[in-house]
C-alpha cells in the first residue's frame, strides 16, 4: 500500500483512538476540586501522541509486542529516529477489528527512550514494500512503560514475566 492508503486506513480508526485516549486520560476529580473548586473532571498537560494500529489477526501472535518503523520506503527518517530524537510523549498501539481498535496500549515514550538500549528488540523487513519495523517486547521494559492498557500484561519488580 502506498503511504496515502494507509495513512487513510489507519485514519479510519482515529475515532476509537480518540475516544479510548480520551477514557484513559480524563479522569473525574477529587472530592475537594469538586467542591471547594468547581471542577469535575481533569485532563493531563498537553501531550503528543504518536499512535500506530495493527490488524486483529496480528494480535494472536504480537499481543506482549509493539513494534516501531525503523526504515521507510524512500529512506527518511521514521517513527524510530524521531522518538529517541525525543519527540511524542505517548505511544497508542492498538489492534482492530472491524471498524474499532478493541485492544490497545499507550505508552511512555520517556521510559521507552531510558531503556532503549537494554530492550530485546529484533528488526523485521516487511516483503510488501521494503519498510522495516522493529519489534520490542513489553516485559522488557520496567512496567511503568505502561500508561494505560486494556491488555493483561504481567510484570515482575524487573519488569519481566514470570
Amino acid at each position: 500500500m502506498s503511504y496515502k492508503e494507509n495513512r487513510e486506513w489507519s485514519d479510519g480508526y482515529m475515532p476509537s483512538v480518540k475516544s479510548i485516549l480520551g477514557q484513559a486520560m480524563i479522569k473525574e476529580s477529587t472530592f475537594k476540586e469538586d467542591t471547594e473548586l468547581g471542577f469535575d473532571l481533569v485532563t493531563p498537560s498537553e501531550k503528543e501522541i504518536a499512535c500506530r494500529v495493527r490488524d486483529y489477526e496480528k494480535y494472536k501472535y504480537y499481543i506482549n509486542e509493539f513494534t516501531i518503523r525503523s526504515k521507510s520506503k524512500y529512506d527518511k527518517r521514521t517513527e524510530i529516529h524521531k522518538i529517541l530524537d525525543g519527540c511524542g510523549d505517548w505511544f497508542f498501539y492498538g489492534f482492530t477489528k472491524g471498524d474499532e481498535v478493541k485492544y490497545w496500549s499507550i505508552i511512555n515514550l520517556d521510559v521507552f527512550r531510558n531503556n532503549y538500549e537494554n530492550s530485546n528488540c529484533k528488526e523485521m523487513s516487511n516483503p510488501c514494500d521494503g519498510t522495516k519495523f522493529i519489534s520490542f517486547k513489553f516485559l522488557t521494559f520496567p512496567p511503568d512503560i505502561i500508561i494505560d492498557s486494556n491488555i493483561d500484561h504481567k510484570f515482575n519488580n524487573k519488569g519481566i514475566v514470570q
